[in-house]
């Protein structure tokens, strides 16, 4: 088990399920499996100002899932991380939740 030494601030971007698929892109195919992602900004990494898509743990995504029910997009957040997927977020900002209908 691999656990990140630091959380990782960001900002959400978005927050979705995705099935499992498959395209060809610039004469290569590319497969992805389904499961449950978190792109985000990361803020405290060196390379800022890049998005990043973060897979949920299984384990983990209903938890997550229900965390961020009535966060939007520009949220801070902070990610842990273990073993390349996310085990748990926390929103520390959630600035433009009041504006949402």
């Amino acid at each position: 088990m691999i656990r990140s030494n630091k959380p990782i601030l960001a900002l959400l971007f978005n927050d979705a399920y995705r099935e499992a698929g498959e395209s060809e892109i610039n004469g290569k195919t590319i497969c992805w499996d389904e499961g449950y992602f978190l792109t985000v900004v990361p803020l405290n990494q060196n390379r800022r100002g890049e998005s990043r898509k973060y897979r949920v743990d299984p384990k983990a995504a209903k938890e997550i899932e229900k965390t961020l029910l009535d966060v939007f997009t520009g949220a801070l957040i902070e990610l842990e991380i273990q073993d390349k997927n996310v085990i748990s977020v926390a929103v520390l900002e959630n600035p433009f939740g009041e504006y949402a209908e």
